[in-house]
């Protein structure tokens, strides 16, 4: 159980050292790609029959309900509004899941959670500063809406990536 747990703490440290990189721009050009599994084929490493997590992201409600505002969404204002919504839904949902993975560690792996979490979160805001920036200079404001899509995907990747490592505790899934 503890070289799991280790295993596990190990991984999630890697993930988030590389997280401001992690995030695909396929979203703003394939607007099927929130509801794919593509990007997370880490998750099919599991034998087929232990797969059902992978059914859980591609069945969340977030995305599905997202994709359906997101075909009625005309304006550069009406993109904004909506990628900041999601954006707070995931925000929401990952905090969701970092609070169920807690519950589930002992202290010291639960400290090291956190601080890799408030480094993730430091690491989002310099990114997506840096991209306003670049965005606002070159391209002009009416790209905001290809910004706040970034944060919502790394916050969307985030919460999964949170509740996969809950689901591997809980589940004591063996590779």
């Amino acid at each position: 159980m503890k070289q799991i747990k280790l295993f596990l703490t190990i991984l999630f440290l890697i993930i988030c050292l590389v997280g401001c990189n992690s995030s695909s721009n396929d979203m703003l050009y394939n607007e099927n790609s929130v509801m794919s599994n593509e990007n997370y084929e880490i998750y099919s490493m599991l034998p087929p029959e232990k797969r059902e997590f992978n059914k859980m992201v591609s069945d969340n409600p977030i995305d599905q309900e997202y994709q359906a505002e997101f075909s009625k969404v005309t304006t550069t204002q009406e993109f904004v509004e909506l990628e900041n919504k999601y954006t707070g839904l995931w925000k929401k949902e990952m905090n969701s899941n970092l609070s169920e993975l807690i519950d589930v560690l002992d202290e010291h792996e639960a400290e090291i959670v956190l601080e890799s979490q408030e480094a993730w979160e430091n690491s989002v805001i310099i990114c997506a500063n840096a991209d306003k920036n670049v965005i606002d200079e070159t391209l002009g404001t009416s790209f905001n809406w290809m910004w706040q899509s970034n944060i919502r995907e790394e916050y969307r990747n985030r919460a999964i990536h949170l509740s996969y490592l809950h689901y591997l505790i809980v589940n004591q899934t063996n590779y």
